[in-house]
């Protein structure tokens, strides 16, 4: 991401098709800051809040480190978390509040098939939490 530095592994990488590749094997590929639009890191459990925040972070700091090289205004970001219960959502809050407070940095969306769904757009560090049903499953929208 830098002259001195790359990113970590990422889940699943959003691109230009109008950018080139610098590799391509398979699913593995490697490509320049410029050509990123999203990142989406893909857990099955977060367990916990230490865990939580090392993820939040990483994708802000991958968010900030395309911004930083390209000029980008942002790149989109986010997460989805298999498993969890109401305890890990009320600490995927706390660890989404701590982490933009560390890194001024919003996560675009953060999904867990019994957890929530946030699209928190909109730099703020207060969330409302709405329950719905989503297709069947139990959904939580955080706005």
């Amino acid at each position: 991401m830098t002259p001195n530095s790359s990113s970590t592994q990422i889940d699943v990488l959003i691109v230009d098709a109008n950018k080139p590749s610098l590799f391509k094997d398979g699913d593995l590929l490697i490509v320049t800051p410029d050509a990123v639009l999203g990142v989406i890191e893909v857990k099955t459990e977060l367990r916990t809040k230490a865990e939580m925040l090392a993820t939040l972070t990483k994708l802000s700091r991958i968010e900030e480190a395309c911004r930083d090289v390209t000029g980008k205004d942002r790149v989109w970001t986010g997460l989805f978390v298999f498993e969890g219960n109401s305890d890990a959502q009320k600490r995927l809050l706390q660890a989404t509040g701590e982490s933009y407070n560390q890194t001024r940095r919003v996560i675009n969306c953060i999904a867990s098939a019994r957890g929530f769904l946030s699209d928190t757009g909109v730099e703020e560090q207060t969330y409302t939490a709405r329950n719905v049903d989503l297709c069947g499953i139990p959904t939580t929208f955080l706005m």
